[in-house]
């Protein structure tokens, strides 16, 4: 279930009056990144959200180190943050094989772990992500794929590395940027193919009910779940 550990390809000593950045994780596929022009124009804005602005070099230094790694599949992650002075913006890459998804579906852990408070930012990639990290840390040490997030009412919102889908009563529940929820390239896909959901937080009573749950990201894409223990398991009939 756990990829490897990531490649470091960071250009230089990591400076250590970085500030809050952003960034992006990128599908590789034969030797192309899928998205490429989406996840460039998403870091764009994230940077100016931040009070910088992209080098320049972005996409040079992604085809740079794909070649230098001889890259072919799996995943890539760029990161830019802005020093002292904030024309100064560090690049970091780095690489690691795509998590394999079990072939019975994903199984999500509900964590004890309230999501960061509803801001604006929510629509950014950021670097710093504590809670994500130490909620998804929990979930693989017991065994889970991801783990389930909930607002300050406990109600589910999304998962730590992804987009949370569920069919309830015929209608696809989809939380987004509204409720704090990031909001992937690959949801908005998946919008596209479903037609239509209502963009809401889930109560775990009616998430009960769900006959299909699915959670996006753009490394993976759509991901099929099987359980979720104490609240949902898969195979329920609309």
């Amino acid at each position: 279930m756990n990829a490897p550990d990531w490649i470091d390809g960071r250009e230089q000593a990591r400076p250590g009056n970085l500030g809050p950045g952003v960034f992006e994780t990128m599908r590789l596929a034969e030797g192309l990144l899928r998205r490429l022009e989406r996840h460039l124009a998403r870091l764009e804005r994230g940077a100016r959200a931040h009070g910088f602005e992209l080098r320049g070099d972005e996409r040079e230094q992604l085809e740079r180190y794909i070649a230098a790694h001889a890259l072919r599949d799996g995943v890539v992650r760029l990161a830019l943050e802005p020093g002292a002075k904030r024309e100064q913006v560090h690049l970091s890459l780095s690489a690691r094989a795509a998590r394999c998804v079990p072939a019975e579906g994903a199984t999500l852990l509900l964590v004890d772990a309230p999501r960061l408070p509803l801001d604006p930012d929510c629509v950014h990639k950021r670097t710093r992500r504590g809670v994500y990290e130490l909620a998804l840390a929990r979930a693989r040490a017991e065994g889970a794929f991801d783990a389930l997030l909930l607002d300050g009412e406990g109600q589910a919102v999304e998962c730590a590395t992804a987009n949370l889908h569920a069919r309830i009563e015929g209608v696809w529940w989809s939380p987004g940027a509204p409720q704090g929820a990031f909001p992937g390239l690959e949801r908005e896909d998946f919008l596209t193919r479903v037609g239509s959901a209502r963009e809401a937080a889930i109560p775990l009573s009616l998430l009960q009910k769900a006959v299909a749950v699915r959670l996006t990201n753009s490394v993976l894409g759509e991901v099929e779940v099987s359980a979720i223990p104490g609240i949902w398991m898969r195979n329920r009939t609309d």
